[in-house]
C-alpha cells in the first residue's frame, strides 16, 4: 500500500513543512509516502472569484486521485486520529487490500 500526500500550494509555512516531513519519517518506515504540492489557483484579474479557484484547485486535486483510492481529508474541523488509532486504520486498509490511501 502506497501514501499519498495531497497539498495546495507550497508548504513554505515552516510549521507545515515541519509536519510534513515528521509524517514523511514516520509513516516512511513502513509505507511508501509521496507528497505532492499542487499548483495554487491565482483566480485571475483583480477580484479573483473564490468559487472558481475552487473548484479549480478541486480538479486538480481530483486528477491525482486514482479511483481506487482510499481519501482522508484533512479539515481543522474534522474529527482527529491519535497516531495509533491512524495506524489501526491503516492497518486496516493493508488488509482489505487498498493499493493508496490519499491525504487530502
Amino acid at each position: 500500500m502506497k501514501l499519498r500526500l495531497l497539498c495546495v500550494g507550497k508548504l513554505t509555512a515552516k510549521f507545515l513543512r515541519q509536519g510534513a516531513e515528521e509524517f514523511a519519517g514516520r509513516a516512511g518506515r513502513y509505507l511508501p509516502l509521496e507528497v505532492v504540492e499542487l499548483k495554487e489557483e491565482k483566480g485571475g484579474g483583480k477580484k479573483p472569484d473564490p468559487a472558481f479557484i475552487r473548484d479549480r484547485e478541486g480538479e486538480r486535486i481530483l486528477s491525482r486521485i486514482p479511483p481506487d483510492a482510499y481519501v482522508v481529508a484533512l479539515d481543522e474541523k474534522g474529527t482527529g486520529l491519535t497516531s495509533e488509532g491512524l495506524a489501526a486504520e491503516l492497518e486496516k486498509h493493508m488488509v482489505q487490500g487498498t493499493s493508496e490511501v490519499v491525504f487530502v
